[in-house]
């Protein structure tokens, strides 16, 4: 995860023009969030979340009950 967000920092989605995805970070936090400083600090919010946690959302979250269901009549 921490490799993608750095490429997504150096060049975006695709890579033809550089910086474009700090700038786009930038701009979404700022709008946003109003916080253009996330753009450093963010990473380390999703590097501290524990395997404990996201299998408890799993549990919590993963149920049959909770599935989507879609009937389709012709």
């Amino acid at each position: 995860m921490a490799l993608d967000y750095y490429a997504t920092l150096e060049g975006g989605r695709g890579g033809y023009m550089p910086k474009y995805g700090l700038m786009h970070l930038l701009a979404c936090f700022t709008l946003f969030d109003n916080e253009p400083q996330l753009v450093n600090t963010i990473l380390d919010g999703f590097l501290a979340v524990t395997r404990d946690e996201i299998e408890a959302a799993a549990r919590k979250y993963l149920r049959n009950e909770n599935a989507p269901s879609y009937f389709a009549r012709p």
